[in-house]
Parts: C-alpha cells; sequence; structure tokens
C-alpha cells in the first residue's frame, strides 16, 4: 500500500494577523484623539482620565502578553520569574499613568 500525502497550510488566526494590530493602533489612536477632545470640557475630563487608564492598561497588557514567551523561554518556565515580571509591570502603571495624563494635558491645549 503506498502512503499517501497530504500539503496543506495552517494560517495564523485573524487576531494574529497584520491587518488585526493595524486596526488597533488606529482605535488606540482614535482612543487618545476623543481623550485629548474631552480633556477640554471639566465635565468629560473624569470620563477622560478613565479612558486614559483604559487604554495604558491595554497597552501594558499586549507588552506583557508579547514578553511572556521571551520570558518563559529564557527562564524555562519558572513561574517566579513571571510572578516578578507581572509585579514590575504593575508597579510601573502609575507612574506612567501619571505622565501620560500630564503629555495629554500638555497637548489637550494645542487640539
Amino acid at each position: 500500500m503506498i502512503p499517501y500525502e497530504y500539503l496543506f497550510e495552517i494560517k495564523p488566526p485573524w487576531w494574529e494577523k497584520n491587518y488585526f494590530y493595524i486596526a488597533q493602533l488606529i482605535f488606540f489612536l482614535i482612543l487618545i484623539l476623543i481623550t485629548l477632545l474631552s480633556k477640554k470640557n471639566s465635565k468629560t475630563k473624569r470620563i477622560a482620565t478613565s479612558m486614559t487608564l483604559v487604554v495604558i492598561i491595554i497597552l501594558f497588557d499586549f507588552l506583557n502578553r508579547l514578553i511572556d514567551p521571551l520570558l518563559f523561554e529564557l527562564t524555562r518556565g519558572v513561574p517566579v520569574f513571571q510572578l516578578i515580571s507581572t509585579i514590575i509591570v504593575g508597579l510601573l502603571l502609575q507612574p506612567v499613568e501619571k505622565l501620560v495624563i500630564k503629555l495629554l494635558d500638555f497637548f489637550s491645549d494645542f487640539v
């Protein structure tokens, strides 16, 4: 009996394709623009600050998902190092949030 050979290609899912990353980037730029525009109004300033925090958390999560496989490869899956990287990301969240809010306040004057 002759063995059969099948040729096939496994394509990446839609969330790992370039157009999805471009759509994410456009979405975040639109969120930042909305935040800049809403910082002018005192009533929507609280909402703008919340939106800023959400965008920062999403970006940190994205970076964490990029770094995790590399960290797993370097540390051979030792969970302590993953915990340490999560703590470092958590500690960086507040200073980055303050910096971004200051930058958004600065740039909202120009928009």
